[in-house]
């Protein structure tokens, strides 16, 4: 018996033939170093291409990836500020059995401080001086191993905690939740460049992916209940797009990934929905590679998993390759299309600006990705 993708589209195309041979990466917008089988770019130009990528993270230091969250909103990706040598260990042990008898608490409450950080960052252009939830300095650290120690000995309940310190956090910050969510949801925020605040999912939106910038946001929200909020990135230069959509379609507890039948069956309505697109304009079905079950891989190695599949098909002007990717992104759908020039997919040959465009953009999904799904419960 075929896998549930297998069921739903018939047999699957091999992906080591249409990687390696064909577009050189094992993931169609999302490929190269940072998935499972990305040997298939060539060890020098991945190696050249991470260099040149890792140039942008330069504040990146290391320690467990389940307690990375320092969002930088003034340059592109998500930038980790903490290192092992600034906090002791024994006290980041205690604190982390802490938080694990508060996990939904604890989640609702990082999400919380990470909105209230980047409004904090849009009013006065600088960074707190303090992390109150998913602390890293000893100092604050000390004051959280007490906040929650103060919920334990009192009994609290995983409602009255968020209740409790939620009204710590807004009177910290100098304003509340609300405010802070009509400041970062705002629209014009894209449309200026800067990150933008999905409510949904309770995660920021980087100002770019990669080499594409963020350009402008729509809400269909309004317009059509469950259609979520887009998310629209360009290059300075060329035509390559990509935009990304976050929605729930009605639905919740998604979780993460590709696990829930009911990221697969989205995921198969909207292929049949491009390919009724494309039929009325087109004698023949656009030329399709997959569907399959690809991973994206951050700087971090964490990865992430997408059904995609990549078609190409005549545009007004001229002929284009897209990728179709949908995942469940904390508890909501998240479907990116990614567009770029057409190649000749028989060559072994891509231009490596190609490369690096869809390297960059790769990891930086990745890395919002695994970034903010971590907590969501």
């Amino acid at each position: 018996m075929g896998t549930p993708l297998e069921a739903a589209f018939g047999k699957l195309a091999a992906p080591s033939a249409f990687c390696a041979a064909r577009l050189g990466t094992s993931r169609p917008h999302l490929g190269g170093r940072n998935s499972r089988r990305g040997a298939a770019l060539g060890q020098g130009r991945a190696a050249r291409v991470d260099v040149q990528h890792r140039a942008r993270w330069i504040r990146l230091e290391t320690r467990p990836a389940s307690d990375y969250h320092s969002v930088d909103t003034m340059t592109s990706g998500t930038i980790h500020e903490a290192s092992f040598d600034r906090w002791t260990p024994a006290l980041m042990e205690q604190l982390v059995g802490l938080r694990s008898r508060y996990p939904r608490a604890y989640d609702r409450l990082w999400r919380d401080e990470r909105l209230l950080r980047y409004v904090h960052w849009l009013k006065v252009r600088s960074h707190p001086d303090f992390n109150f939830i998913g602390s890293w300095l000893d100092v604050d650290i000390k004051a959280e191993i007490e906040l929650w120690s103060y919920a334990e000995r009192q009994g609290l309940d995983e409602e009255d905690v968020i209740e409790t310190v939620r009204s710590k956090l807004e009177e910290r910050f100098g304003f509340d939740l609300a405010y802070a969510t009509t400041l970062a949801t705002d629209l014009g925020l894209a449309s200026a460049g800067l990150p933008i605040w999905n409510e949904l999912t309770g995660s920021l939106l980087p100002h770019s992916l990669g080499q594409l910038k963020i350009v402008s946001a729509a809400d269909f929200e309004t317009r059509s209940p469950g259609m979520g909020v887009g998310y629209s990135y360009r290059p300075e230069e060329g035509s390559a797009r990509a935009d990304l959509y976050i929605y729930s379609d009605g639905e919740s507890d998604l979780g993460n990934g590709t696990g829930d039948p009911r990221v697969l069956t989205r995921f198969a309505s909207e292929w049949n929905d491009l390919q009724s697109h494309f039929q009325p304009s087109n004698a023949k079905v656009p030329m399709v590679q997959g569907p399959m079950v690809e991973n994206v891989r951050d700087l971090m190695d964490r990865e992430f998993d997408f059904f995609s599949v990549l078609f190409s098909a005549p545009s007004a002007t001229d002929d284009v390759m897209s990728c179709l990717s949908i995942t469940a992104f904390c508890n909501a759908f998240l479907k990116v299309r990614f567009t770029f020039p057409a190649i000749d997919l028989e060559s072994e040959s891509v231009p490596d600006t190609l490369r690096e465009l869809i390297e960059t953009f790769n990891t930086d999904v990745a890395g919002f990705c695994c970034h903010f799904s971590g907590r969501c419960r």
